[in-house]
């Protein structure tokens, strides 16, 4: 059974009730209202930062410049949102990633010593024992540490099949917002190759049919090619 691709926690109660989102309502600034929910969520997914550039930002949240430059100029100066080096920033999601890796490190370690201990026979009365943490306090933040291309690799982490394919789809998503192609097409190409002999395989509509080191070599094109267009929209929007 494959593993479930897991979602952010959320925490209704801390936004409703938080004084400055009551504030964005109570103005009927709507566009400061819907982007803050969407900077979160691509923040979490993308690792803890976002490009602070309105126009990269923009087509990551799926809002226009202009609207997103407003929107900011609300937020930060509600403390909401924090810039540092080009990247702009949310303290509780900077937390609630730094606590997921944590975690995840902590349970690599303990897969390290063997895995489960077999269960020892209850005592008579004996009450079962309940541990603080059964499950991580949040999904996997992306972009993710890399796992090995390579299976079995005592070395090095095991590959995740869902790891990778959360980056990839991430990906396709973010160039789909800044070339305007759809991210059936982007998969399409991203995931077309050439064999040995030189002969060029088209590829397959939906990444999650490629092989381990397909689509491991997919995602990373994929990433390059997003790389590639921030950099040219960035010159662009600086000239």
């Amino acid at each position: 059974m494959a593993k479930p691709i897991h979602i952010m926690r959320w925490a209704p109660a801390d936004y409703v009730n938080d004084p400055a989102v009551k504030l964005a309502l109570a103005k009927r600034d709507f566009v400061a209202s819907t982007f803050y929910p969407l900077f979160l969520f691509h923040a979490f997914i993308q690792g803890g930062e976002l490009p602070a550039n309105p126009v990269l930002l923009g087509a990551i949240v799926g809002l226009r410049p202009g609207d997103v430059e407003r929107a900011l100029e609300f937020w930060i100066e509600q403390g909401k949102i924090k810039e540092s080096g080009g990247k702009l920033y949310h303290d509780r999601v900077r937390r609630d990633i730094a606590a997921e890796l944590e975690f995840r490190q902590e349970q690599a370690e303990k897969g390290k010593l063997g895995g489960r201990p077999a269960k020892a026979e209850p005592l008579p009365n004996q009450k079962p024992v309940v541990f603080d943490r059964k499950s991580p306090p949040d999904p996997y933040p992306l972009p993710a540490p890399t796992p090995s291309a390579v299976a079995g690799s005592s070395d090095e982490p095991s590959f995740d099949r869902d790891a990778w394919l959360r980056r990839g789809w991430a990906s396709i998503r973010l160039l789909s917002g800044l070339t305007g192609q759809e991210p059936e097409l982007i998969a399409m190409e991203g995931s077309s190759y050439a064999r040995h002999d030189g002969t060029v395989v088209g590829g397959k509509s939906d990444i999650r049919g490629l092989t381990q080191d397909r689509l491991v070599k997919t995602v990373l094109d994929l990433e390059a090619s997003l790389k590639a267009e921030q950099s040219k929209n960035a010159k662009a929007a600086g000239q």
